[in-house]
Parts: structure tokens; C-alpha cells; sequence
């Protein structure tokens, strides 16, 4: 049934322009490169980078597992797939196959100049699933990537095994948004010279930021975390988690929550926690997956 569902899925979406799967050559830096950047990660294997061709951009990903469920891990606002350094190995070591994207606008990803919207950011995950992963996965997503995760398994249901949030953004209680289409613009000398004038202010203030984030464990927000964060761009201090944790058990009575002594990202702060929750959870959809 869901196979149908996919191919149905498929032939709805035969106007995207799309490339090849993935290719071991990269533009810009080449796997070597992402190999080692990912030897200074704590505990973290060597990891390829690849990229995708999407909607005629591309997309910086990695791949590790051979075998298992296929699991799609998104990251927050400002980061990259490498935010994921100690849960990409450990999860596909537990018998998965694991996918990690930097979405577009983001890190080694293109960054062309369009309207960023939600709904851009949920039809490149969709268009990832299919043609890259080529099944439905079980959605992983930080902040604004469980947001967007979230709008994915909503729209196009077939594609989602199951969807797990780590501090997501968005509402709880769905509003009024107007989402205009993509479509190419230009930025104004003022708005450039104000952004100009920002990034040292930002660079300045990354540290302070980036640890308040991770009041667990601040050796977390190591050199590596740091610089990367300034390449790509910029209890949890971001999302107000009580009152979101309140409104989500009032109105989803089978939703499972794991509440963690970490910040914003947990997944980075407490990865050996964070990594047996996922496989847990994994592993007890596959088994009614089973029983269907």
C-alpha cells in the first residue's frame, strides 16, 4: 500500500527538475576535505560528503548504513548536517540507514537568491525522499527542520514512517500563514550594507549564543561547532519547551514524549541519550509496521 501510495506521489510531481541522485564529486570542497573536517567532531567517523541536484541546486548530504530502515535526520536554523556528528554512526550502527541534509541556503548546500519559505524547505525534503532516498523514512528533525519534517509527513503522508521532534519550531495549534511562491529577488544596497555591518556583531556574539544553548554540557560548543556555525551563517533558551510540552499533551493524546536535562539541541548536548530514544522509537514502529 505504501509503495503504491510513493509511485502515486512519483507521477504527481513529474515537473520538478531534477539531476542525478548523488555523486562523489563535489563542487567546491571535495569529499577529502569533508572527510577530515569531520576527523576534529568528537567521536565521529569519517563521513562523505555527496550532493544532490534539486529543482536545478545542490544539496550537500551524507549516507551511512547498508541495510535497516531508512532514517532522514534534518538540522536547525544556522546549521548543517555535521550539527548531527555523534548521532549519524551510532544510529545506523543500531541497524539503520541514515541520511543527513544541509538544506538549502545552508552550509555547503547552494544558496540561491529566492524566497525562503516553509513550504520551499518541505518540497526539497519531499523531493529528497523520493529521489535520492527512493522510500519513506522516518523523519529526524532540530528546530526549524522538525518544523519543516513536520510539514513533509502532513502533506504527503506516504513519505513518513513516523516523525520524531527535538525542540521543534512552529505551533502547536495550527494558524493563518501566507506562503508567497519562490521566485527570484533582488536585495537592495541598504539591506546588503546592514548585513554587512551585522556579521562582525554576530561573529562577535556566536560563542555566547551557541552555549547558551547547550546548558547541559558547554564543552559542547567546542572550536569546531564554533567555527562552522560562522562559516555557514549564525533548559532551552530558544523555544518556550513547558508551555509547548502543556499544549501538545492536551491536544495529541498518542503522542510519546521523552523529556531531557539539555537546551535546544539535545541531540548534540546529550547524543548518547538522544541516539537510544531514536532507535527505540524506531524500532517500535517497525514492529507494527509489521503487525499492519
Amino acid at each position: 500500500m505504501v509503495e503504491s501510495q510513493l509511485a502515486q506521489t512519483k507521477r504527481k510531481l513529474g515537473w520538478l527538475r531534477l539531476g542525478p541522485a548523488h555523486f562523489p564529486q563535489n563542487r567546491g570542497p571535495g569529499p577529502a576535505l569533508a572527510r577530515n573536517r569531520c576527523l576534529n567532531c568528537q567521536k565521529l567517523k569519517p563521513t562523505w560528503s555527496y550532493f544532490a541536484v534539486l529543482a536545478g541546486c545542490f544539496l550537500s548530504y551524507t549516507v551511512v548504513g547498508h541495510e535497516g530502515p531508512a532514517v532522514l535526520l534534518v538540522h536547525g536554523f544556522g546549521a548543517f548536517f555535521e550539527h548531527y556528528r555523534d548521532n549519524i554512526h551510532p544510529v545506523a550502527d543500531s541497524g539503520k540507514r541514515v541520511w543527513a541534509i544541509t538544506l538549502l541556503g545552508f552550509g555547503k548546500s547552494e544558496k540561491p537568491n529566492v524566497f525562503y519559505s516553509e513550504l520551499m524547505w518541505a518540497e526539497l525534503l519531499r523531493d529528497f525522499i523520493i529521489q535520492v532516498v527512493g522510500e519513506p523514512v522516518h523523519l529526524v528533525g532540530n528546530s526549524i527542520g522538525g518544523y519543516f519534517i513536520s510539514i513533509v509527513a502532513g502533506l504527503w503522508p506516504a513519505l513518513a514512517k513516523s516523525v520524531i521532534l527535538i525542540n521543534s519550531a512552529g505551533n502547536v495549534i495550527p494558524g493563518y500563514s501566507s506562503v508567497p511562491s519562490s521566485k527570484e529577488r533582488r536585495t537592495s544596497g541598504a539591506a546588503w550594507l546592514g548585513a554587512r555591518l551585522l556579521l562582525p556583531f554576530l561573529r562577535l556574539r556566536l560563542p555566547s549564543i551557541v552555549k547558551n544553548c547547550y546548558p547541559a554540557k558547554m564543552a559542547r560548543a567546542d572550536d569546531w561547532l564554533l567555527n562552522e556555525m560562522l562559516r555557514s551563517g549564525v533548559k532551552d533558551p530558544i523555544s518556550d519547551s513547558e508551555s509547548k510540552l502543556a499544549m501538545l499533551r492536551e491536544h495529541f493524546a498518542g503522542i510519546v514524549i521523552k523529556e531531557l536535562s539539555a537546551g535546544h539541541c539535545p541531540h548534540d548536548e546529550l547524543p548518547e541519550e538522544v541516539n537510544y530514544i531514536i532507535c527505540d522509537w524506531i524500532a517500535t514502529i517497525e514492529s507494527k509496521l509489521l503487525l499492519v
